[in-house]
């Protein structure tokens, strides 16, 4: 009874500390639908295993602000089939909210929505005979003998809840890691190629969302300099209407590269490292600037951005003065570009969310578009691109088919380094967003392997070391090697020649003197 009444007091408490955290968010506004979807997780990644939440067998359920729960469903798998007249009963925060004959062994069970509040919540299951009275104590002494791995949760959203005027200080709440709705962003570079530093800037910021939101997909959208950001004579955001509705806009890049995407009154603030964040698509998108007069500022912007823990104010744009401290991520990853193609950007900062994910790891990224492995320790390209000193640095490389690719290790000036190569720049890029798969990743950290996008597969793929023969045919394919090596045997076979001649001369002379019978005076 005691755990019983600390876990009410604690839910009770919760539930308060989340309403007074959300309380800006909210205030005002209405969960209108926008990309409705429903997402299903099982027990077993709900389940604590220790605190209150564990002492009283409860599902934690953390629920973001910022997306509206319409739906929620139970679907229990038993561990034992339930005797007859059995009934579950159902306890959230603490409170009953639902009760069902039991039905076999597995059954689903539907939760009003209305019960959930943004932040913690707990769910309490307790299986037990129609003629027992239902008390405090019954979720603790008839614990519901539930298979956590078969059994699991299914949340419906009517999309996200709009924001007309969301702040920096919300930034914890645009990306929550509470959020069970997989998100897009889609990331604008400004005019102009990307230049390796903006690249790294973005790829920084891209990287900070996907490890707040590590429990959900991060994907990344790039269209090089098609112009889905416009400027309005008003001042107001133009967006085209397909980004928005897809997910949020980062936009990165200095003042007169972004000069056609921001707003007169944007443009005019940004005097130094600057961050900004503004309404899209009624509210439900936000749009990120991180921006500056140099690519110096774009890349301390995105540090300041990347930083969980700094705090920043309550107000939509903000720029950092040179006082400010901004951290950046200690641990670096060099990726090198066949050149800035937009299929081989959008892998690339693909990647960087797939990893901070994959490995909890925040790096800093360096790139460059040299197209060579020199100091790299990831390159993407077509197969084709590569040329003979290339290759000599990899193992046998399979012939690729249509849409496949394939992740090789290799080695230059004794770095190792990891190759995706791709029959050509788009099979790259559905290579890397395979690797969201934790199964695929695993393959892909383990060694080489085989991408299809044709049946959307991945497999392990055996590897040799070229021959001597095959390494020679590599050397000699190199234009550099193959006519320094002509030019030399000839100039050995001019020599070689040259002395033949000479003896063949000298040894007739010689001849023709000791024939000849003429006295000698």
């Amino acid at each position: 009874m005691r755990i019983s009444v600390m876990w009410a007091a604690r839910a009770s408490v919760v539930s308060r500390l989340a309403r007074a955290a959300v309380v800006a968010w909210l205030l005002g506004l209405s969960a209108l639908p926008a990309a409705a979807q429903s997402i299903t997780r099982p027990f077993s990644s709900l389940r604590s295993v220790d605190g209150a939440a564990a002492a009283a067998h409860a599902l934690v359920v953390e629920l973001s602000a910022r997306e509206a729960l319409s739906g929620v469903h139970l679907k229990l798998a038993s561990d034992v089939a339930p005797e007859a007249g059995a009934r579950y009963v159902v306890w959230v925060n603490g409170a009953q909210v639902a009760q069902a004959d039991a039905k076999g062994q597995v059954q689903t069970i539907p939760l009003p929505p209305q019960a959930f509040v943004p932040g913690t919540n707990s769910i309490q299951l307790a299986r037990v005979p129609h003629s027992e009275k239902i008390a405090a104590e019954t979720a603790y002494s008839d614990i519901a003998p539930i298979d956590n791995m078969r059994s699991s949760i299914s949340l419906d959203f009517a999309g996200l809840r709009p924001n007309p005027a969301p702040t920096l200080a919300q930034l914890p709440l645009a990306f929550d890691a509470r959020s069970w709705m997989p998100r897009n962003v889609t990331v604008v570079l400004g005019s102009g190629l990307p230049s390796p530093q903006r690249l790294q800037a973005a790829t920084l910021a891209v990287e900070s969302i996907a490890a707040r939101m590590r429990q959900v997909d991060v994907t990344v959208a790039y269209k090089g300099t098609s112009p889905i950001v416009k400027r309005e004579g008003s001042g107001s955001w133009d967006i085209d209407k397909d980004t928005a509705r897809a997910g949020d806009v980062l936009l990165v890049g200095t003042r007169d590269a972004l000069q056609n995407a921001l707003s007169e009154a944007v443009a005019e603030g940004i005097n130094g490292p600057f961050l900004g964040v503004y309404p899209a698509n009624e509210g439900r998108s936000v749009v990120m600037v991180l921006s500056g007069v140099t690519e110096t500022d774009c890349l301390r912007a995105a540090q300041a951005f990347a930083d969980t823990s700094k705090a920043f104010p309550r107000r939509a744009d903000m720029t950092l003065d040179a006082a400010t401290i901004v951290h950046a991520p200690p641990a670096h990853l060099a990726i090198s570009l066949r050149h800035s193609d937009t299929a081989l950007v959008r892998a690339a900062l693909n990647f960087a969310a797939v990893h901070v994910r994959a490995t909890g790891v925040l790096a800093n990224f360096a790139f460059t578009f040299s197209g060579d492995f020199a100091n790299a320790d990831f390159f993407f390209g077509p197969a084709t691109s590569l040329d003979a000193q290339q290759l000599g640095q990899l193992p046998s490389l399979p012939t690729l088919q249509p849409g496949q690719a394939v992740s090789l290790s290799g080695h230059s000036s004794g770095r190792p380094f990891v190759a995706v190569l791709g029959s050509n720049n788009a099979a790259v890029t559905h290579a890397i967003d395979m690797l969201r798969q934790p199964a695929v990743w695993s393959l892909f950290a383990q060694g080489a392997t085989l991408f299809d996008s044709a049946t959307e597969s991945a497999k392990p793929l055996a590897v040799a070391e070229r021959s001597r023969i095959a390494r020679l045919r590599l050397l000699l394919a190199d234009p550099l090697v193959f006519w320094c090596a002509l030019t030399t045997l000839l100039a050995l076979s001019y020599i070689f020649l040259n002395m033949t001649l000479k003896e063949q001369v000298k040894k007739r002379i010689n001849q023709s003197s000791s024939a000849d019978p003429s006295p000698k005076r």
